[in-house]
């Protein structure tokens, strides 16, 4: 009997694994990915197979970007098959699972209905198609890893909730306050010692030791909190003003969708989810106030539940017609939204025409697979699974090349990007997206070309340029 009532979701989370994985096979093979994190992460799981945690992209030890040691839970499935597409294809996996966690949580307040429901619209809700057709992130096992929490939590499975709090810490070091809130939460609920102090002391000493760890491995400051965040001690009312920005406001109502007036009704889940709603609403990043990106993956589970809490209590004290017209309400807002971001969120999945794009990929079949590389950001993914390769974007954006500004960028590590000599190859669009064309990134895109190189290849704006270099 159970296992015919689970039928429905598994079929859900086959079809949402299916689609995720099609969607972003074709973003690959169609180089959609204009941006370097999933070339960083690539590369930094090619090169620990290889015995080394460097890369070129970033400028650091890959564990000096983030506290991201469960990649080593997955790198024995990168070492059998090692390709972007498989992180790619462990990103849709992460996030079909996270499903059935959510339909058990959802069917203990709304019925097997309700919760396959609200499985479904979390499968395609805007925030999340925005995260999945973004770089690969370990974001992506926010989701599984929070309604693992929420679900033991709420059954008093300690077990459960231990093996998803320890893989959450392993995910990222800003995550890790997210475990600690539920051991704040448990404090209130007069829980045991090992749902409570437990919680903390060990989210503590992980986030302790999270932080240095990063410091260390990167050789600098570590993560830069202070460049996100260093705004709000201008003033007393700094804080406040940042707060109830415009901007925030946006970004909560986007982000909420539908759900914006149930999920911000008073709730436990929203509490819990205060560590990771500050980090985005005081940062001064642009992108994290905005859905584009991956960060939904950590946000959107709180809102969820949150809603989900709200439609049971209306269902019990308003009756089953309000309740059912609300539903209505939230599916209907749901679908809106997709048809709203339609135009964003198919750009996302490739934006070069079918001619573009073979180009491209008929120049990288012309770069040895040892060799080091400086290429643009659309075909840095294919090319990332070798020991040295660079983004084209260092070479002429002045956040790397402007002393004053680096000092102040995070990636740049407060020094001026210098390509190595023993650079060999280089794919690069003169018409690259990401130039402001500039007098001064002019003159950095002469000076770079002036650089012995020789064209191989040109086709437009697009070139494969080779040098001689010392073995």
């Amino acid at each position: 009997m159970v296992v015919k009532k689970l039928t429905p979701v598994f079929w859900v989370m086959t079809v949402v694994f299916l689609a995720w994985a099609c969607a972003l096979t074709y973003k690959y093979i169609n180089l959609g990915f204009d941006n370097w994190d999933f070339a960083f992460f690539n590369q930094s799981f090619w090169n620990l197979t290889q015995g080394h945690q460097y890369s070129s992209i970033f400028g650091y030890n890959f564990l000096g970007d983030h506290a991201s040691y469960g990649a080593f839970l997955i790198l024995p499935f990168y070492a059998v098959f090692p390709s972007p597409l498989t992180l790619l294809y462990v990103k849709a996996a992460a996030f079909a699972v996270s499903l059935y966690f959510l339909y058990l949580i959802a069917r203990e307040k709304l019925g097997d209905k309700g919760a396959l429901l609200m499985t479904i619209l979390f499968s395609f809700f805007v925030p999340n198609s925005f995260a999945m057709l973004y770089e690969f992130s370990f974001e992506c096992f926010a989701p599984l890893f929070i309604f693992m929490m929420f679900y033991a939590h709420r059954k008093d499975d300690l077990r459960l909730f231990w093996i998803a709090a320890v893989c959450l810490c392993l995910t990222k070091e800003n995550l890790i306050l997210v475990v600690m809130a539920f051991g704040v939460y448990g404090l209130f609920q007069r829980r045991s010692f090992a749902w409570t102090w437990g919680i903390l002391i060990f989210a503590l000493l992980t986030l302790a030791l999270a932080m240095i760890s990063v410091k260390y491995f990167r050789g600098g400051e570590g993560v830069s909190a202070w460049l996100r965040y260093k705004h709000l001690f201008v003033s007393p009312q700094a804080l406040q003003q940042y707060f109830f920005s415009a901007e925030n406001g946006r970004f909560w109502q986007e982000l909420s969708g539908p759900f914006f007036g149930l999920a911000f009704l008073p709730s436990v889940p929203l509490w819990l989810g205060i560590p990771v709603f500050l980090q985005h609403t005081l940062s001064i990043h642009v992108t994290e106030h905005r859905i584009f990106y991956f960060y939904a993956f950590a946000l959107t589970p709180f809102i969820f539940i949150a809603g989900i809490d709200a439609l049971a209590r209306v269902r019990a004290r308003l009756g089953r017609l309000i309740y059912v017209s609300l539903l209505a309400v939230v599916t209907t807002g749901c679908l809106l939204g997709i048809v709203c971001y339609e135009k964003m969120l198919m750009r996302r999945i490739g934006y070069l025409n079918a001619k573009e794009v073979h180009d491209r990929w008929a120049l990288i079949q012309n770069i040895p697979p040892s060799a080091s590389v400086v290429a643009s950001f659309d075909v840095l993914v294919p090319l990332s699974s070798r020991a040295s390769i660079y983004p084209f974007y260092k070479v002429f954006n002045k956040k790397f090349q402007d002393l004053a500004i680096a000092r102040n960028t995070e990636f740049a590590m407060g020094r001026l990007f210098e390509l190595p000599r023993d650079v060999a190859y280089a794919l690069i669009d003169l018409d690259d997206p990401w130039m402001d064309h500039s007098i001064d990134e002019q003159r950095r895109v002469d000076a770079f070309l002036s650089q012995g190189w020789c064209v191989l290849y040109q086709r437009g704006t697009l070139r494969l340029l080779h040098r001689q270099v010392e073995k």
